[in-house]
């Protein structure tokens, strides 16, 4: 009887070292996988361009286009030429540009 409850006490204090260390190693593990997946390709747009042979002064974010300002431009472009459009047809002209000999 005594020895059963020893062995089971062994048996539970090894089941339970046995999770503790799976949790300690895991936790480990993650943090690694983490870390290096975080450091693995970092974008850094105020770091200066290097090419292989020559350096410049001009950041990354320099030269990346932002999209919202071509549509911007677009929209009001599109809309100059409706307007020009509605008020050469009310003329009676037909094609969106004037096209005169004094515009030249």
């Amino acid at each position: 009887m005594a020895f059963q409850d020893f062995q089971r006490n062994v048996q539970f204090y090894r089941a339970v070292r046995y999770a503790i260390g799976i949790l300690k190693i895991y936790s480990k593990d993650y943090d690694k996988r983490v870390n290096k997946r975080n450091n693995r390709n970092l974008l850094i747009l105020d770091k200066p361009i290097n090419n292989h042979d020559e350096s410049s002064a001009t950041p990354m974010v320099d030269l990346i286009q932002d999209s919202r300002q071509e549509e911007e431009l677009f929209k009001i472009l599109l809309q100059i030429m409706l307007l020009t459009l509605k008020t050469n047809v009310w003329k009676g002209i037909s094609f969106p540009f004037p096209i005169n000999s004094g515009d030249y």
